[in-house]
């Protein structure tokens, strides 16, 4: 069994993304709180974008894939417009589908700006459905 690095690994040189470090840290500079958003996977794209990797196999967990789609609005009011996408690589589209769009209008209504457009992939990289 591939691990989620070793897959997303495969799916970046596949669609020839330029790999970049998938660990962001945020500081607050008030508290010097650091908080940690560690992806499957991050890339540059042809327009010079962040494409954002997370693999997730069966059987999924609702409340781990909102916590992926939180790290995804605190990412978003960081960077802003330089995260072009968001790309779930898994095993069980249904499911996934299902929970991020469960959890991802609640989100939007909280931080009253758009999310970045997300795709869901299947493990040889193929796009089942864009969100």
């Amino acid at each position: 069994m591939l691990d989620h690095e070793n897959i997303t690994r495969k799916v970046m040189i596949q669609k020839h993304i330029h790999p970049i470090s998938p660990v962001f840290k945020f500081t607050d500079k008030d508290t010097r709180f650091i908080y940690e958003i560690r992806w499957d996977g991050a890339g540059i794209s042809s327009s010079g974008n962040l494409l954002l990797f997370e693999v997730e196999m069966s059987p999924l967990k609702e409340e781990h894939i909102r916590h992926h789609l939180i790290n995804l609005v605190i990412m978003q009011s960081n960077y802003l417009d330089e995260i072009e996408r968001l790309i779930w690589i898994t095993d069980d589209a249904c499911s996934l589908s299902y929970s991020i769009k469960r959890s991802l209008p609640f989100l939007r209504r909280i931080i009253k700006i758009a999310t970045p457009p997300q795709n869901i992939c299947n493990l040889d990289g193929n796009v089942l459905e864009r969100i």
